[in-house]
């Protein structure tokens, strides 16, 4: 039996098929479990009214995932997905939002 998915993910699932629709040839699905990673990021961010700069920011050594102004400062994000079976049970268990 599966468990019965959030809102949230749905609304990722939903999101992957649009993405799927318009984009070429599949990635691999740890990159896709990026990305969602940083959409819902992003759109978490911009809900706690930070301001989006830029994505996937690249230098000579490394890339930085998002970046947003909060105030007067600049915020570097890292993504980082956990999977399910290694998270803490507090985690899974709080709604998102």
């Amino acid at each position: 039996m599966q468990p019965i998915s959030t809102g949230f993910e749905r609304t990722l699932n939903l999101l992957a098929r649009i993405e799927a629709s318009f984009s070429g040839p599949e990635k691999p699905l740890h990159l896709r479990h990026g990305d969602r990673g940083e959409w819902a990021a992003k759109r978490f961010l911009q809900r706690l009214g930070m301001k989006f700069f830029t994505a996937n920011f690249r230098s000579d050594r490394e890339e930085i995932d998002l970046i947003f102004r909060d105030r007067e400062c600049l915020q570097f994000v890292y993504i980082g997905l956990i999977p399910a079976r290694e998270r803490a049970p507090f985690l899974t268990k709080r709604p998102f939002g």
